[in-house]
């Protein structure tokens, strides 16, 4: 595997990177023969879930190869399909530069298309072919020293994808990641259900291979696949992959469902997916979505006892709309953990309270213990809250006030409601029950953190959603504490 790699590397570099070619001399006619093409026929799987199935390629007149040899494999020549025969092989011709001796080595490469500019169509540019040989030389002609077979060098997919609930899902894009590292991406020409990815990796069984999509009304999807084998060049491979999307349930375990299974337990929702700078990632998972809990992790709570001190520093806080949508301050994550880990000053139960509970939500709902994979529980700041309203939600940003009373919109607050209730009754706190306020781990001021409050009475009135400043340690108006993961 690592001399494939290597081989592959060294064919793909840019010439220009490794030694600039020597000055064309005379020319030295070259004719080869290339062995059939092949691949392998026997359909494996990345998925449980799979069909069979075989596909097949052959070499064409006029297919290009670009040979590389010399010092350090700098010298570059295209050597072109002449022939095919009966049996599948084919006869290529170039005109090499000169110097080259008998025993020589050569690389030979065959990349049709850029595997970032794949469109779901099974065709040959899907099918990259590397080998390697040694040139012989016999008055003043250069061939290969026996014919020599062009291994792929990745693996082709073939996906029929569907949502959680088994319904067909048409998408118009899909990116495909391992290790926080994309892998292969396709922009399809028009929606569909399935369509064939040329994926130029190998991917180690029990490794997490992760599935963005974009359905054709925009829509994101996503999908966490453990790989139940190797992936292999120059296999193919069927799968029916079915993807999560905002609404749908995540569990103890880690997976996600369109709503309560048996044998699963529910935790959350999830309430935005994207790769942003407020989607964070730690050493432990994250970087995907944000999953909001089902409960809170506690009633009403102050913020915070000391207002005396900026938590974070001044130029983290968040002071109008226009600051609350920027890039400052976006990690809930790490303002929790700082509050928390503030035990020098005292109890963290006592002096950050609204932080506390918060990150230790799952030891007041023990069934709630965050997945591996992820983040953990953390108080959510400002901008999470407005991703929350503006994915799930389905709010605009326009929508979000600040520090203003407007219209009704409950929008956000109902289909949170909507999402909760697939947990099943009693499994989750209601959004829409009353006038709530949830605290943010934003800071405003030494004085006051931002929260977030919710109408969704539909009681009528000039009021909604809205972004407002609170006293840390008011006591007459305490605020709710949601805790969200990221995954």
């Amino acid at each position: 595997m690592a001399a494939v790699a290597l081989i592959a590397a060294a064919c793909t570099n840019d010439v220009s990177e490794v030694l600039a070619p020597e000055a064309p001399q005379q020319g030295i006619p070259f004719v080869a023969t290339l062995a059939p093409k092949s691949f392998n026929a026997t359909t494996r799987t990345l998925l449980t879930e799979n069909t069979d199935g075989t596909i097949s390629s052959a070499w064409q007149v006029g297919d290009e190869i670009t040979l590389r040899y010399g010092t350090d494999y700098a010298t570059e020549s295209t050597a072109t399909v002449t022939e095919v025969k009966e049996d599948g092989s084919a006869t290529i011709e170039a005109t090499l530069e000169s110097g080259i001796t008998d025993g020589d080595e050569v690389l030979l490469w065959y990349a049709p298309g850029s595997f970032a500019d794949q469109d779901g169509e099974l065709s040959n540019k899907l099918d990259h072919r590397f080998g390697s040989g040694k040139f012989k030389v016999t008055g003043g002609v250069a061939s290969l020293d026996g014919s020599v077979t062009m291994k792929a060098s990745g693996s082709i997919f073939k996906f029929t994808l569907q949502d959680l609930g088994g319904n067909v899902l048409n998408v118009k894009e899909l990116t495909i990641s391992t290790e926080g590292v994309e892998r292969s991406s396709v922009t399809l020409a028009s929606a569909a259900s399935s369509f064939y990815v040329a994926f130029d990796a190998f991917v180690a069984e029990d490794s997490e291979v992760w599935f963005t999509a974009t359905d054709e009304s925009d829509n994101p999807y996503i999908a966490k696949v453990t790989a139940t084998k190797d992936v292999e060049a120059g296999y193919y491979y069927q799968s029916t992959l079915k993807m999560a999307t905002l609404g749908d349930l995540m569990n103890s375990d880690g997976s996600f469902s369109a709503g309560a299974e048996d044998g699963k337990t529910p935790i959350g929702v999830i309430a935005y997916l994207g790769n942003d700078a407020t989607v964070e990632s730690t050493e432990d998972g994250g970087g995907h979505g944000l999953v909001m809990a089902l409960e809170n992790a506690d009633g009403n709570v102050k913020w915070s006892t000391d207002t005396e001190t900026w938590q974070f520093g001044e130029s983290a806080a968040v002071t109008n709309v226009e600051a609350l949508l920027r890039t400052t301050d976006v990690s809930g994550y790490t303002n929790t953990k700082t509050l928390v880990e503030k035990t020098d000053a005292g109890d963290p139960e006592d002096l950050f309270p609204a932080a506390y509970y918060a990150w230790n939500y799952s030891e007041k709902h023990s069934s709630a213990k965050a997945p591996a994979g992820t983040t953990g529980w953390f108080l959510p700041s400002a901008q999470q809250w407005v991703k929350m309203m503006t994915g799930l939600g389905g709010m605009s940003v326009s929508d979000i006030k600040w520090l203003s009373w407007f219209d009704n919109n409950h929008t956000a607050a109902d289909n949170w409601e909507d999402a909760l209730k697939k947990a099943g009754e009693d499994n989750y706190d209601s959004m829409t029950d009353a006038y709530l306020w949830y605290w943010s781990s934003s800071e405003y001021s030494q004085r006051i953190a931002v929260h977030v409050g919710i109408d969704a009475t539909h009681t009528g009135g000039d009021y909604g959603f809205l972004v407002d400043y609170d006293d840390k340690d008011r006591t007459s108006s305490l605020s709710r504490v949601r805790s969200v993961l990221a995954f």
